[in-house]
């Protein structure tokens, strides 16, 4: 049977969010007949079992350790068959039929566009702010970490509020969460960077993407919910880790030294403040921001 589109998701202990994800693409993928590839990264739970049983269809790889979300990401597109991919998360449900209008998009938008993605929303239909925007600079930084992009609008890493219309807006990075390019364009550009266990492999492939003239676009009129974290949150502090140091590790090769240094500087400053801001509302956050503080200067 002939695919017009290879779905990768990888998945580590995921739970019911798995078939949860994998029934809502196939429930709203219609256009373009899906091939979906799970590649699990040695979950310790059922949630491959589950799929197992109820989608026989869905191609399973299993790894024998947890190589990490790029690693699993480039093994599964090595399987993939169809013409267009979309990387997805297990904690990810597809809705209003977001994949068939991201592939619409790919196919109509012309030879200088890259890599597509929906709008994310958070189990509640609130807008998801930790989604793609613009790549980490010393301005955008500031904006992000000083709370200028959420007060007065500046453009800062992520994307602080939603699109006012469903036009495609052009962005320069899109969040892994759910990322649809071509397959070849996929491999051409090498696949995620394998270096990034987590965080930041989306960054940097739209940024070699970029490299190669082509462009990535946010479309508002396709709208995934991304639901929780619950694979990452299972890691603990090392996750926190994950989380900065992969920031850390994209800015440093883009930039000299001394920029690396003062973007250090704001990292830390921005995330004091919202540490000390949080002290006074919620002891648990207030302890999340200052494990992310102890792996800025690591």
């Amino acid at each position: 049977m002939a695919r017009d589109l290879s779905v990768i998701i990888v998945n580590w202990n995921a739970g019911g969010l798995l078939r949860d994800c994998v029934e809502s693409v196939y429930r709203e993928t219609l256009k373009y007949s899906p091939q979906v590839i799970i590649v699990d990264n040695a979950s310790s739970d059922d949630s491959v079992a589950r799929v197992e049983k109820e989608f026989p269809e869905a191609v399973i790889i299993k790894n024998a350790a947890n190589l990490g979300f790029a690693k699993g990401n480039n093994i599964g597109v090595e399987a993939a068959e169809g013409r267009y991919v979309v990387l997805l998360n297990p904690d990810a449900r597809v809705t209003d039929r977001a994949l068939d209008k991201l592939c619409g998009f790919l196919e109509s938008a012309g030879a200088e566009t890259g890599a597509a993605g929906p709008v994310l929303l958070n189990g509640d239909g609130s807008f998801q702010t930790q989604q793609g925007s613009r790549f980490p600079t010393l301005g955008t930084a500031f904006s992000q970490y000083l709370f200028l992009g959420r007060i007065l609008g500046l453009p800062g890493i992520f994307m602080n509020r939603a699109p006012s219309s469903d036009g495609p807006r052009r962005v320069d990075w899109l969040c892994g969460a759910c990322l649809a390019c071509e397959t070849e364009v996929y491999r051409q550009a090498g696949g995620l960077d394998e270096k990034f266990f987590l965080y930041a492999e989306d960054m940097d492939f739209c940024y070699r993407l970029g490299e190669k003239g082509l462009s990535s676009f946010i479309l508002p009129a396709a709208k995934v919910i991304h639901v929780s974290k619950r694979s990452t949150s299972q890691q603990g502090e090392e996750i926190s880790k994950y989380q900065v140091e992969s920031l850390k590790e994209f800015f440093r090769t883009k930039n000299p030294s001394w920029k690396f240094t003062v973007f250090k500087g704001i990292l830390f400053i921005g995330l004091a403040a919202r540490f000390l801001a949080l002290s006074l509302v919620s002891r648990e956050k207030a302890r999340s921001i200052r494990v992310l503080l102890k792996y800025v200067y690591s």
